[in-house]
């Protein structure tokens, strides 16, 4: 007898959590192709450090618009719908702006990549916690950001070598094509996770248990979801205007490298993230959220300081291995976080207002560090990035309470009876 047919829930299970962590590893090789070459690319319509974190917050901004929608609209409609929606969305963005023939083109173009990001990653998360339950989030979300991890450590190193060989324009259209590659997975393969309705309202779990139902303005007068929002708020803030836009800057004008090196560094610290995600899981699960969160965002803050001070490729590889290392736990955990606050039938609810919080760090910080950077060069911009994720590392360790083993007990019945 097979294994699947002793045991078909948890084989069935297996199944689409491999379907979903494949669609992130196509979508998210296309996202990692354009790393090392977009603000490159920027630069060849003529324009400045500050237009160019313009061009990386457009991307955010788009992703603040549709961020909470996209969390209402996967309870109303459907986890397949809204990925479907996104993929093609991404698609349609990429081929347009390598197609771009003007830098305000390219800026509206990032615009709907952005929309597309919101709804494809907002509805992946939310799809891996449908799988997840208390005791398992942490590693759950360690192997859907591992998933990631190997599509953006794969892509700047291919980027690089696309642009190399060709231009800056080529990486975009091998960006739509995964694109669509990946809007054809989750129409032919991806089923449908979101609790029925009845099931998720919660009836009676095990004798008389009464729905728990967390609104959106529940979670914004949860101090817990505040904090964890704050420090979603400094990830995105460091990954988009550090590690998206000063980074390859900072590889190619402070370093001297050219494309190829770039993506190898960003592939490499991908890597160095991926190795040590297995152990941030089982940390999480096992001696709790904060003891992962709090020094990752003090990590990241070392890894700023180091990246300021690189003058050669040794130590500006050495700076992105420990912000690769950071970066293991910091997109990872706070959702596991997140979701422990929320009850089961509003995680998308939960994720979306999250990443709302995580984008407005993308859309701020890009124009912020660019602005400080024409200003006084990379190291000011590098140095406020680091001090801010030390405050939120500190706010976050201090009044943040520890939610593993922690949910009231009517939401934690629902959630460990939950496939998973």
């Amino acid at each position: 007898m097979s294994a699947s047919s002793k045991h078909p829930e948890l084989w069935e299970q297996f199944r689409v959590l491999f379907t979903i962590n494949a669609l992130v590893v196509i979508v998210m090789m296309g996202m990692g192709v354009i790393t090392p070459i977009l603000p490159l690319y920027g630069k060849t319509f003529e324009v400045s450090t500050t237009m160019l974190g313009l061009l990386i917050s457009s991307f955010g901004l788009a992703r603040i618009a549709v961020d909470f929608p996209a969390g209402l609209l996967l309870e109303k409609y459907g986890r397949r719908a809204v990925l479907l929606a996104g993929t093609l969305l991404l698609a349609v963005g990429s081929l347009l702006c390598g197609l771009a023939a003007g830098f305000w083109q390219l800026v509206f173009w990032r615009f709907v990549q952005g929309a597309g990001s919101a709804f494809y990653t907002t509805a992946a998360m939310t799809v891996v916690a449908d799988l997840s339950t208390g005791s398992n989030r942490g590693r759950s979300m360690a192997l859907f950001q591992g998933s990631i991890l190997v599509g953006t450590g794969l892509g700047p190193l291919l980027g690089g070598l696309v642009a190399g060989w060709l231009n800056y324009r080529a990486p975009f259209f091998v960006f739509a094509l995964l694109a669509f590659i990946g809007a054809l997975w989750v129409w032919l393969i991806l089923p449908e996770t979101r609790p029925p309705r009845e099931q998720a309202s919660g009836g009676n779990h095990g004798g008389g248990g009464t729905r728990q139902k967390t609104s959106a303005w529940a979670l914004l007068g949860n101090p817990n979801f505040l904090l964890v929002g704050v420090v979603t708020f400094g990830v995105f803030f460091t990954r988009a205007g550090s590690r998206m836009d000063l980074v390859p800057l900072i590889g190619s004008e402070q370093v001297g490298l050219g494309p190829e090196k770039i993506g190898f560094a960003l592939t490499l610290a991908a890597l160095a993230d991926l190795a040590i995600l297995p152990a941030v899981g089982w940390l999480a699960d096992h001696y709790g959220r904060k003891s992962i969160i709090v020094p990752a965002n003090l990590l990241a803050a070392l890894s700023m300081i180091l990246l300021a001070h690189s003058h050669g490729y040794l130590p500006y590889l050495a700076g992105l291995l420990v912000f690769g290392l950071a970066a293991a736990a910091g997109s990872t955990i706070p959702a596991a976080y997140a979701t422990d606050i929320a009850s089961r039938d509003e995680y998308g609810l939960a994720m979306g207002l999250m990443r709302t919080f995580g984008d407005i760090g993308f859309v701020l910080a890009p124009l912020l560090l660019g602005w400080l950077a024409d200003l006084e060069g990379y190291g000011l911009a590098l140095y406020f990035n680091s001090f801010l994720m030390l405050v939120t590392s500190v706010a976050f360790g201090l009044w943040a309470k520890e939610t593993l083993g922690r949910r009231p007990a009517g939401r934690r019945q629902a959630d460990e009876k939950s496939p998973a």
